[in-house]
């Protein structure tokens, strides 16, 4: 048969179009078209989260909560309450949309549970004092090995 095009069909269209190609070679072919997966339609979870990154969508929606465990949920640097979901829109802009994530996902609260469209990027923020220690622990480590080293080498003056 080769290959044939299906950019574009929806199941019902790829069917009859798959049973007219092979009606040539088979009398009154049978076809079942289901989609296993959708790989085309992606949205972003980025910030503090278990895993951060690109996900695929299942359908043409996705929860935030959703995305949440599919990231591996907040860590504990997270800003929960800080939380932006930001969705591109027509004229090439950012809308920013604010999530309160400690509400959806400990507080029960579902008017939190906003839906993602494909290129929406949800981003969980750290909190201040998780960006501090960022900041502070690189100086204190190279402070305390310094400090350590030149308590060894004391140690073994004659």
């Amino acid at each position: 048969m080769g290959d044939i095009n299906i950019d574009g069909l929806t199941k019902a269209r790829l069917k009859e179009k798959l049973s007219g190609a092979l009606a040539e070679y088979i009398l009154n072919p049978e076809i079942d078209v289901s989609i296993v997966s959708y790989l085309s339609k992606v949205y972003f979870v980025v910030g503090e989260v278990r895993s951060p990154g690109k996900f695929y969508m299942r359908g043409n929606t996705m929860s935030v909560r959703e995305a949440l465990v599919s990231a591996g949920l907040p860590t504990d640097a997270a800003a929960m309450r800080r939380c932006r979901l930001i969705t591109p829109n027509n004229a090439g802009e950012n809308n920013y949309i604010d999530v309160d994530v400690y509400s959806l996902l400990y507080g029960g609260n579902l008017s939190k549970n906003l839906e993602m469209k494909p290129g929406d990027v949800l981003y969980i923020p750290a909190t201040i004092i998780a960006k501090a220690i960022r900041v502070i622990s690189p100086v204190t480590n190279f402070t305390g090995e310094t400090a350590g080293s030149v308590a060894r080498g004391a140690l073994f003056l004659p």
